[in-house]
């Protein structure tokens, strides 16, 4: 049971800051909802009346239903109230279990209560009542003191797809683990029955987790209090092996019900855990798209069997809980086919779609929630449990706030993390044989061997038939001579992930077309491209401008699909590319770019030496 502003919980108020950015504490309608659904409360004709002042009479319906006293046999006499009396029953139970006195053998049922005579009354019932000291109460008080004495509510801290983000990014409005880690703090001290969650995708995506295969990513929710974690697919990327020694190393339970290795699960496939004498199971599930989202080397001889059926034989075999959350890295969707198909799990937290469902939405008996992404949010699902039954679950989200400190410890470690980074940035990863032109006029207005390097790269990365990069996303040159991976972060700031989505050949020559647009102009859209060779003439309209294109040596087809390889923003229809946003398939690999570079970089000791080959030629200039 919470006591939301007992004492000692009071007395921490007062040394903390307050958690802003989440919902307000519960008001009148925390436990209302449920009450009413279960028939403990129940309206006249003029509804529920929360602000009416609760009368003797009323306060024994009430312990009457949510207590489940039954009408004793043997009645006692009451001068004031007889058989028709619409509480006759509720009072004569309350006064042979002693919460209810005669006064001169009157109940006075009409009579208007106190917190204090509310919170006497509850006591001889066995129950205690955290109510504010006030002459009358109301009836909304009330609800929510007696729900919460007699309930059990569970908090369900939750993250997803954080992808690397141990640091606070202000800019962009992420809480990094540094402040994720304080939300925790101050959710466990408000309820000690808290559980911290994790759906996947968090060592793989950032410099500060990528440059140490994801162990600082480990230290970093460690530090910060994570409970379980379900792998996502970028869990894959340092390969299996690697992934069983970061599971080693994890104070939390790394688990997934589906991912097997010769028929045996690879990691644990479910947790039970006790809190406040509720048991429950959780869930592990990994998204089966990972062999084709991770290099196939990395998930050999590995299955990622079916999440239906591992999840309806696992809820099966089940003995003894209370609750069973679905821990997923699925997607929403899949998420609602798990519902629907699987109504005996209560909860699924997901992840892998980057979903903003912060109100935890019930789909067919189950209650869904994701935070989206990047710890742009963090979930707070409080689970309300009533005589050991889920009763209703409350969502209290928390979103990015500036005023949210970071937590000492956690943040020590990821500014620590960040000090090894910016050491290893300034460290040689290789050589250019000649100097890599990224100059502003030139990588907007036509095609340069670094544009090449980059979109090779992206394509050999990915398998891509094509590749293709906006000349605005290069941002500077590297001369000839030693690389460092400052250099590459230089040339490539913003951060950008590599993404595939598959386009038609009509869309792809609408891509181009866009790009050159603007010619004479310099422009941040101009395509740099490996895969494909186009030739356009600025002399004609915009948008009639390419008249040749060969993709793999081979002329356009306007029917065909093409899977093209680009950076997250382009994907996402960034500098007007709105083909991209029209395509299928759209899958964002979660790898930054200038690390995709880095690797490509640091596999070539020899040194790269990329050339402008004429994949671009202009006519009619």
């Amino acid at each position: 049971m919470i006591k939301r502003l007992s004492a000692i919980l009071l007395a921490l108020l007062l040394v903390l800051p307050p958690l802003t950015g989440t919902a307000a504490p519960a008001d009148t309608t925390w436990h209302v909802n449920w009450m009413q659904e279960a028939k403990l409360v129940r309206g006249r004709g003029t509804g529920l009346e929360l602000d009416a002042i609760v009368t003797r009479a009323e306060m024994a319906a009430f312990l009457q239903r949510v207590l489940e006293w039954p009408t004793p046999t043997r009645p006692t006499a009451i001068a004031d109230v007889d058989e028709d009396h619409w509480a006759y029953e509720a009072i004569q139970a309350a006064l042979a279990k002693g919460a209810l006195e005669l006064e001169d053998g009157r109940a006075n049922p009409a009579a208007q209560l106190s917190a204090a005579e509310a919170v006497a009354i509850a006591e001889r019932a066995g129950l205690i009542l955290d109510l504010p000291a006030t002459a009358k109460l109301s009836r909304g008080q009330l609800l929510e003191a007696l729900g919460e004495a007699v309930t059990v509510t569970l908090t369900i801290v939750h993250t997803n797809d954080t992808h690397g983000r141990i640091l606070t990014d202000d800019a962009n409005g992420l809480l990094g683990w540094e402040r994720v880690a304080t939300i925790i703090e101050w959710t466990r001290r408000e309820n000690p029955h808290t559980l911290v969650l994790d759906a996947g995708d968090a060592i793989h995506g950032t410099n500060e987790v990528q440059l140490f295969g994801g162990a600082t990513a480990v230290n970093i929710m460690n530090t910060a209090g994570v409970d379980v974690m379900a792998p996502g697919n970028h869990e894959f990327n340092y390969g299996q092996d690697a992934l069983l020694a970061l599971a080693e190393n994890a104070a939390f339970e790394l688990i997934s019900a589906n991912v097997l290795k010769d028929g045996e699960n690879l990691l644990t496939p479910y947790v039970i855990r006790e809190l406040g004498g509720i048991r429950l199971a959780i869930i592990g599930f990994s998204t089966p798209e990972t062999p084709t989202s991770t290099h196939p080397k990395n998930v050999v001889g590995l299955t990622f069997a079916d999440p239906i059926a591992t999840a309806t034989d696992i809820v099966a075999e089940l003995e003894d809980v209370d609750c069973i959350i679905a821990l997923t890295h699925l997607g929403y969707g899949m998420d609602e086919l798990l519902a629907e198909a699987v109504p005996e799990i209560d909860l699924i937290i997901g992840g892998h779609s980057h979903t903003e469902q912060l109100e935890a939405i019930k789909v067919n008996e189950t209650y869904l929630a994701q935070t989206g992404e990047h710890t742009k949010y963090v979930g707070r699902q409080n689970l309300i449990f009533y005589q050991g039954q889920l009763v209703d679950v409350i969502s209290t989200p928390v979103s990015y706030d500036a005023s949210i400190p970071a937590s000492p410890r956690t943040s020590k470690l990821a500014q620590t993390v960040a000090q090894r980074v910016t050491t290893e940035m300034g460290k040689v990863i290789g050589q250019t044989l000649v100097e890599l032109d990224g100059v502003r006029e030139h990588v907007r207005l036509g095609e340069t061997n670094l544009g090449n390097l980059i979109t090779d790269i992206m394509r050999e990365a990915t398998g891509a038939d094509v590749a293709l990069m906006n000349g605005g996303g290069i941002r500077a040159s590297i001369a000839a001579g030693e690389i460092t991976m400052n250099d590459i972060k230089t040339v490539l700031p913003f951060g950008n992930t590599l993404a595939t989505v598959d386009i038609t050949g009509a869309q792809l020559l609408e891509v181009l077309e866009h790009g050159v647009r603007l010619y004479p102009e310099a422009s941040g859209g101009f395509p740099h491209v490996s895969g494909v060779r186009f030739t356009f003439d600025p002399s004609l309209p915009a948008g009639e401008r390419v008249v040749a294109v060969t993709v793999g040596g081979k002329e356009l087809d306007l029917e065909a699909v093409y899977t093209v390889a680009t950076n997250d923003f382009l994907a996402a229809g960034g500098d007007g590319f709105t083909a991209f946003a029209a395509g299928e398939n759209l899958l964002d690999t979660g790898d930054a770019l200038d690390y995709v570079v880095i690797q490509y970089i640091q596999a070539h000791s020899e040194g790269v030496n990329p050339v402008v080959d004429g994949r671009i030629e202009i006519i009619g200039d």
